[in-house]
């Protein structure tokens, strides 16, 4: 069966981020100006609008930096993977737990 993929429609702002990753909305803003990822849109008056597919990047994010990595290597690593045509999302959905 196949997998269905992550959904990229904006629907979330940013209070529910916080609390579905666990990461500060100060520390995520930062990410968003030094490294552009995630790249939420925005809505007519300005306010941050995540998909699923944001909150799963972020959730990557810091499971590589759990991992031990800083987060300057795991978004290289990203964009590594993006630029060889692999979603890093389906990359690890793929691999066995620890």
């Amino acid at each position: 069966m196949a997998k269905k993929p992550i959904s990229k429609k904006p629907l979330f702002n940013l209070n529910l981020v916080v609390q579905e990753t666990g990461i500060k909305a100060d520390t995520l803003r930062a990410w968003e100006r030094r490294y552009q990822l995630p790249t939420p849109s925005r809505t007519e008056g300005g306010h941050r609008l995540f998909s699923s597919y944001d909150i799963e990047t972020i959730k990557w994010l810091l499971a590589r930096q759990e991992e031990g990595m800083r987060i300057s290597q795991a978004v290289d690593y990203w964009r590594e993977l993006i630029a060889a045509g692999i979603d890093p999302l389906e990359e690890y959905a793929q691999q066995p737990s620890l």
